[in-house]
């Protein structure tokens, strides 16, 4: 095993990061790191054993604590990584990806400092291209139409499964580390245990909070596990899980014979949703259920719409020529 950087005394923030056999992106994310405005974090990389440049790069920043080992998957490397973080809050971020708001760290920070009620302040990511030019932001509809926030985002998440762009989350270390699996035997959705992580925080009642910015990028490549041809039937097949592990909840909580207690950064319970508040809940949910419906299929018409254009001005071009 390969054991390199420095530590930090105190960091209050510690960046996470898997890698293996990515270096040729390796740099640029360390650089988007290191960009921040926010100095007071811990940078920790655990590598899988690569075999390309990745160590190489990793000599030249010296305060990056890393190890490079072989393991199993990038599952296994986070359930590693989660007991080296020394900070109060983590971030975890790809090799491959980085972050574009040089202010996020201090936002971040500044929010979960001052919120004792907030576990995680998530944002937007965009969509990066191998070759780095930057294509469309996920959730631009957030600008102008923010999401409930806390408490509120429970009948939110009902209704739309959504895991809040891990690649950006700043979680308190401690909620992290209750929510994500402590092993891979642990996992509810094994091949995509960030889903775990999601299902965890939201039914254990803790709350996050969006700031609409752009924060990250993810980069689209086809190492990454959406793209990969063998990777992504088993992220679809995890996925649906997830949707269907989350309307088993919804129908326990909806029929009342569970109940959700809200929790604090400290996983003490604020309150337990009441029948009020559950009334209230259902109503977010079907709301949002009804939104999410009519977005999808006005989006489907404006395609149809578009490529019936293009069909169009085809034609005439063609009866012209």
């Amino acid at each position: 095993m390969l054991v390199g950087g420095i530590k930090s005394e105190r960091p209050k923030l510690s960046i996470m990061t898997v890698s293996l056999n990515q270096g040729r992106f390796l740099r640029q994310m360390i650089e988007s790191v290191l960009s921040q405005t926010y100095v007071n974090y811990e940078h920790i990389v655990v590598d899988g054993g690569s075999t390309d440049n990745t160590i190489e790069i990793l000599k030249d920043y010296p305060h990056i604590k890393w190890i490079s080992e072989k393991d199993n998957s990038a599952a296994e490397a986070f359930i590693k990584i989660r007991s080296m973080v020394k900070g109060e809050y983590v971030i975890q971020c790809c090799t491959s990806d980085g972050f574009l708001n040089k202010d996020w760290f201090r936002t971040c920070v500044e929010i979960l400092d001052a919120d004792k009620e907030i576990s995680m302040v998530w944002g937007l990511p965009q969509y990066m291209r191998e070759d780095g030019n930057l294509e469309k932001i996920s959730s631009p509809e957030y600008f102008s139409d923010l999401p409930p926030q806390k408490k509120d985002f429970l009948g939110f998440w009902l209704a739309t499964g959504h895991v809040m762009y891990e690649g950006n989350q700043c979680t308190r270390r401690d909620v992290y580390i209750k929510c994500y699996p402590a092993g891979f035997k642990f996992a509810r959705f094994k091949d995509n245990i960030h889903f775990d992580f999601a299902y965890n925080f939201m039914t254990s009642g803790y709350l996050p909070y969006l700031v609409p910015v752009i924060a990250n990028f993810g980069r689209i490549h086809t190492d990454a596990q959406g793209q990969s041809p063998v990777l992504a039937p088993l992220a679809l097949a995890a996925y649906k899980k997830y949707i269907t592990e989350i309307i088993k909840y919804k129908n326990k909580l909806f029929g009342q014979k569970i109940k959700h207690c809200f929790r604090d950064g400290n996983s003490q319970i604020i309150s337990e949703l009441s029948k009020g508040e559950l009334g209230v809940c259902k109503e977010r949910f079907y709301k949002t259920k009804i939104k999410v419906i009519l977005y999808r299929n006005l989006h489907d018409l404006s395609r149809f719409i578009l490529r019936k254009c293009h069909l169009f001005k085809l034609r005439k071009w063609l009866e012209t020529w």
